[in-house]
């Protein structure tokens, strides 16, 4: 199961910080149904409406399985915060199928300095001010400033967010599975057993995407 804290993350955040200010707080599986960030049902539509004035403190979300890179440089607030991909710690079997790949200084050993580094690098470099690739390119549109000599993240290995179970809006009990333009005609109610669909990853990213 997956317990559940009765903390907003606003507060969790900062009792976290309070207990170490080099802490990390990346909020993982960013669009999955009901509990994560961007969940259809988690009654947040940003960062800072989940995290308040902590969320100066968020440097990075992690994409999850349903979606990509791609899908997530469509959400605005996305562009100044860094993108990783992790698998799920409780299914061994699973374990490495996405990953986030680090460039650190050569010769130099990991530390979680260097970890954090990288993974704050892109937020960072943007309240300093980055370069803005003037191609609309979303795969490039911003150039880290000297990354060849400070830690950073390279890439992510991602699986095909197609299969995610929640990737698209579904029942998966009644065999229904919906694309987002399908959503915007067919409405959000199951034709099968008359309930709420589960809203898929893709649709909240049109939903989100600016």
């Amino acid at each position: 199961g997956r317990p559940i804290l009765g903390m907003s993350a606003r507060d969790l955040t900062a009792l976290i910080l309070e207990t170490s200010s080099e802490a990390l707080i990346i909020p993982a599986h960013a669009y999955t149904p009901w509990f994560s960030l961007y969940g259809s049902e988690s009654g947040f539509d940003s960062i800072d409406e989940c995290f308040g004035n902590m969320a100066k403190n968020i440097y990075a979300v992690e994409t999850g399985l349903s979606s990509d890179p791609l899908m997530n440089w469509r959400i605005k607030e996305l562009d100044n915060r860094s993108i990783i991909s992790n698998s799920d710690a409780h299914s061994g079997a699973k374990l490495g199928r996405e990953a986030t790949v680090l460039e650190i200084v050569d010769g130099e050993q990991l530390n979680f300095k260097h970890i954090r580094d990288a993974i704050t690098y892109q937020t960072r470099e943007t309240r300093c001010g980055m370069q803005e690739n003037k191609e609309n390119d979303p795969a490039s549109r911003i150039l880290p400033l000297a990354s060849s000599i400070q830690p950073h993240i390279s890439h992510t290995l991602e699986f095909y967010p197609e299969e995610g179970k929640y990737h698209y809006t579904g029942h998966r009990n009644c065999n229904i599975r919906q694309s987002p333009e399908e959503t915007k005609t067919k409405g959000e109610i199951c034709p099968v057993c008359g309930k709420g669909l589960t809203v898929g990853v893709m649709h909240r990213v049109e939903q989100l995407a600016t």
